[in-house]
């Protein structure tokens, strides 16, 4: 129905309908020009040769509702309805940036064969195959929104609540059930067996969600762009029925971001700078067990992932052939010189005081009551994790020797005496003799594709995203944190370039992946990891403590004084090859040793793993790899404790094996988690 005035009817009319009644959209604040009237300094980016009108757009939408509304989680989530209500972290109702994505992109195809007559006409979305793919130009529809072969100039945020402000504090309020019955629609009745409910936000007072969207557009894009916007009405499930139905209010930028200074923090000693990733949004770290209805993420970020989002920001601000790069910033780091390393970053919290790292194959805790003690009464805690690392393989070298023991080695509860399971998780080094487990937060919501003609869901495109999401549940910011090590040159690049880097992972163009990134000097970032000699030390007395209980009770013979220990855990997977053959466990000729070093003990597991090439825009080929957590015990003879702790220094630094430039092969010497457990097993 289209809104008359002088003019006579206009296709674009965008009334806000409330009720059976239309009225005008209120007046833009100010500031808000209309959006074919802002203006803005000309930019040009890659691809664009004549510098002409394509400039970077960020876009300002407050969305008001004064009624009720149902955007669908597709999941129960705790729930009683059978359509629930979908929240973010704090519990309150938002828009997902998918479900507010699709429903512009079918009104920017409804309107796109009217506004760009000359352009190629709309592609058979959502089936992929029907979609623009090849060489030729896409059509204005694949253009700003994407297709599984061309990417999209526009990236979506998610809406949320930011008025009225009584609602961002305390209780989430809960919402309403509005109950339904389908109809037969031969005989006009209810149907049997159909009730339904469907929850609702209904919290009296209009509420405000705002959210954002960005890219690169040209002017004809943003005008058609803006057309699809004044055109929407309504968002979520039940819009017949009069839910969902809202006032827009658009701000738009066009003033390109200022490039950051060059950062101070380098000098001519820094080999190594610490990344600190916190999420704005959530985060989608898709792993080699996707299938094609359910995609599940990564619980950190890996290394690989870090490098490629830093490499494809840097080759789009070239501008030059993506073939040769000579005298630009990204030949300086990844073409000439040594290969810089990305670390993979691991949760911490949001001060990123600790130092995280994955809980070794060796770590034990309660069946029943597993986790950390808690340090106050009122905190849900576990009966506590210990090590088995030196007690086990002290007990198997008293079985090799045949040596009579009263009992055997069995690891149990100190607590409870229930049986321990292994404990996987992320740790925390909060001191040299104090760690603490941190979860992920993750989140699964179902999505659905959008049938173009009856603007409903379409049939068979049901699918699910796990993602990381950016708050946990007592409303912290999700932090990660690791480094990158390189030569100072490339130190200094990547001080400049990594801060400027906003969004990591899948779905970047649906609001996924916006991300905050801070870099500091070492020195800057409290560690708490002792020492490589002093660790060293320490892990050996643990090991001579142990043996020690052995003398009492069996009488074996003393350790010789010149027998020193040391174990290695491997902080990332690590790809390892030895005379052209993947192996499970390094040689002691791998780690730069002849005769004298042994591996005394491997508690390792491996997996296949794949991975995409980004330049040549290839999968990786599949490959076996050491988890991460895999632990490796050696024993050595002959060299004194200053000398070992020389030799195993570089190696540290440098990690093991292959692709350590992607984060593979990050190794740690003499964990303290080994010989300072929290409880002994």
């Amino acid at each position: 129905m289209a809104l008359r005035g002088p003019a006579g009817p206009h296709p674009l009319a965008s009334p806000s309908r409330r009720r059976g009644s239309f009225r005008h959209r209120p007046a833009r604040p100010a500031g808000a020009l209309p959006l074919r009237a802002q203006t803005g300094p000309r930019r040009s980016v890659a691809g664009d040769p004549d510098g002409g009108r394509v400039m970077e757009t960020r876009i300002d939408i407050r969305l008001t509702f004064d009624g009720p509304f149902n955007v669908g989680s597709g999941a129960l989530g705790g729930s009683l309805a059978d359509k629930p209500l979908i929240r973010d972290a704090r519990g309150l109702p938002m828009v997902p940036a998918s479900a507010f994505k699709g429903r512009l992109r079918h009104e920017v195809e409804r309107l796109a064969p009217i506004l760009c007559p000359d352009d190629p006409p709309p592609c058979g979305s959502p089936r992929a195959e029907t979609m623009c793919q090849g060489d030729a130009p896409p059509c204005p529809v694949c253009r700003l929104f994407g297709s599984p072969w061309h990417p999209g100039r526009l990236t979506f945020s998610d809406f949320t609540l930011v008025e009225p402000a009584f609602l961002l504090t305390g209780e989430p309020p809960p919402g309403h059930l509005r109950y339904g019955v389908g109809l037969s629609r031969q005989r006009r009745v209810a149907e049997d067996q159909l009730l339904y409910t469907v929850e609702v936000f209904l919290p009296g007072v209009p509420i405000t969600l705002s959210g954002t969207i960005q890219g690169d557009l040209e002017d004809e894009d943003l005008a058609l762009l803006q057309a699809a916007l004044e055109s929407l009405l309504a968002v979520g499930g039940g819009k017949t029925k009069g839910l969902g139905w809202f006032e827009m209010t658009i701000q738009v930028h066009r003033e390109p971001e200022p490039t950051p200074p060059a950062s101070p923090l380098v000098d001519d000693q820094t080999e190594a700078l610490e990344v600190i990733v916190q999420l704005d949004s959530p985060l989608l770290l898709g792993t080699d067990a996707d299938e094609a209805f359910y995609k599940t993420t990564r619980s950190f970020i890996p290394g690989s992932v870090l490098r490629g989002s830093l490499a494809r920001q840097m080759t789009a601000a070239c501008g030059h052939d993506p073939q040769t790069h000579e005298g630009c910033d990204f030949g300086r780091l990844f073409d000439d010189g040594p290969t810089p390393i990305f670390e993979h970053l691991y949760p911490t919290t949001s001060h990123a005081w600790e130092f995280p790292f994955p809980a070794p194959l060796t770590a034990r805790s309660c069946k029943y009551h597993p986790g950390f003690v808690r340090p106050r009464a009122e905190e849900e805690g576990g009966h506590g994790v210990g090590d088995i690392l030196i007690p086990q393989t002290v007990f198997e070298a008293m079985v090799d020797q045949g040596v009579p023991l009263p009992a055997l080695y069995q690891p149990r509860c100190p607590r409870c005496g229930a049986e321990v399971d292994p404990f996987d998780a992320f740790l925390l080094m909060v001191e040299a003799d104090r760690f603490d487990s941190i979860a992920v937060p993750i989140r699964r919501a179902s999505h659905t594709a959008i049938n173009r003609q009856r603007a409903v869901a379409a049939d068979g495109l049901l699918y699910t995203l796990e993602t990381i999401e950016p708050l946990d549940h007592q409303r912290r910011p999700t932090t990660f944190r690791g480094r990158v090590r390189a030569s100072p040159a490339q130190i200094a690049i990547l001080a400049r370039w990594l801060p400027r880097l906003s969004a990591l992972g899948k779905g970047q163009n649906r609001g996924l992946g916006h991300v905050h990134i801070q870099v500091k000097r070492p020195e800057e970032v409290p560690d708490p990891l002792p020492p490589l000699e002093t660790r060293l030390r320490d892990f050996n007395a643990a090991l001579r403590r142990e043996w020690a209980f052995y003398q009492e009770v069996a009488g074996v013979e003393p350790l010789p004084d010149d027998l020193l220990f040391f174990s290695l855990d491997l902080l990332s997977p690590a790809a390892l090859a030895w005379h052209g053959l993947p192996v499970t466990a390094p040689p002691p000729a791998m780690l730069g040793f002849a005769g004298e070093v042994h591996l005394q003990r491997a508690f390792a597991r491996y997996q296949m793993i794949g991975g995409w090439h980004l330049g040549a825009g290839l999968p990786r080929r599949t490959r076996p790899v050491v988890v991460q957590g895999s632990v490796f015990l050696y024993r050595c003879q002959g060299l004194s404790l200053e000398a070992l702790a020389t030799r195993l220094a570089p190696l540290e630094a440098q990690g093991l094996g292959e692709d350590r430039g992607r984060g593979f092969g990050r190794i740690l010497i003499c964990s303290p988690f080994h010989y300072k457990p929290e409880v002994t097993l």
